[in-house]
């Protein structure tokens, strides 16, 4: 845990050795220096922190999604991108079109010379870059944000039901707690 008292890099050195090898030093450091403040939090919330702030300082953050020849996965990452409001260049993928539409929200790629494409443009038109980043971000904000989260789960929770689907809700909870502890 942070403490309060001394200096916090001097308990978390290799995470602040990392940050400033990546060139985000002084913006991680301040980044992290507010929350320890404020909070004890662990090592592996730091980690998580420094990830964030680093994906905050970036302009594009290349995520690759093929975990096999056929299969395409959305990762963690393709969130954290778009939360932390950096461009996403994300390897082209059925599965984040599904949530994000391509070209407005993100950059896909399927090679290295469209990889290296997308680096050109970003060099050249960093404003366009910087929309697609900024429309990515509010719409995931709006669609996937915590207040859109929790409108959807309660709102589903709370929906009108009908006596015989919650007779089949019990059940099937009731089947699911013997099967665990029979």
């Amino acid at each position: 845990m942070a403490a309060a008292n001394g200096d916090w890099s001097d308990r978390h050195g290799d995470l602040v050795k990392r940050l400033v090898g990546l060139g985000q030093g002084d913006r991680a450091k301040a980044f992290l220096s507010r929350w320890t403040e404020r909070w004890p939090i662990s090592t592996a919330h730091l980690m998580d922190m420094g990830v964030m702030a680093m994906l905050t300082g970036a302009s594009a953050i290349l995520n690759i999604s093929a975990h096999s020849p056929k299969d395409h996965l959305i990762t963690g990452r393709v969130w954290e991108t778009l939360a932390a409001g950096a461009l996403l260049v994300e390897q082209d993928n059925p599965s984040t079109a599904k949530f994000f539409p391509p070209y407005r929200h993100y950059l896909p790629w399927t090679n290295v010379e469209d990889i290296v494409h997308i680096a050109k443009f970003i060099k050249r038109r960093p404003d366009l870059a910087r929309r697609v980043a900024d429309e990515g971000h509010a719409w995931a904000k709006r669609h996937y944000g915590v207040t859109a989260f929790w409108t959807a789960l309660l709102g589903h929770a709370l929906r009108p039901r009908s006596e015989a689907d919650m007779a089949g809700e019990l059940q099937a909870a009731q089947d699911w707690f013997a099967t665990l502890f029979s």
